[in-house]
């Protein structure tokens, strides 16, 4: 097997490694698959950096894309396994290949302004 094919394969182990041993396995409430929202920053290079989105959140987007930045800061409604696996692969340096997964699998995405008060509004 080549060397990428065998780094790929381990980022995807670590993923899934993650959401296997994750508290929220325990909650009853919980179930597998669950829609949620994050944050990311977006450059020429693929998926920069993706947050589950929360209060703070927002900020952060915005400090990292300045008026001058050629990122993009967006919201992205996916499952919980695939933001896993796109985090995993920007750790890993795949930035393009998270970008797609991303994309591939959000059931809702969109450009976060200036003046937006909530990400995913």
């Amino acid at each position: 097997m080549a060397k990428g094919a065998e780094n790929l394969l381990e980022c995807r182990r670590r993923a899934l490694g993650s959401l296997l041993f994750s508290p929220l396995r325990f909650v009853p409430c919980y179930k597998p698959g669950m829609l949620n929202a994050y944050v990311g920053i977006a450059t020429t290079n693929g998926l920069a950096a993706l947050r589950a989105e929360r209060e703070d959140t927002l900020d952060w987007a915005r400090r990292l894309v300045g008026p001058r930045s050629r990122s993009l800061a967006f919201w992205a409604v996916v499952p919980e396994e695939d933001a896993a696996l796109a985090s995993s692969l920007v750790n890993c340096g795949r930035q393009r290949e998270a970008l797609r997964i991303l994309a591939g699998s959000a059931r809702e995405m969109g450009s976060i302004l200036p003046g937006d008060r909530s990400a995913a509004a």
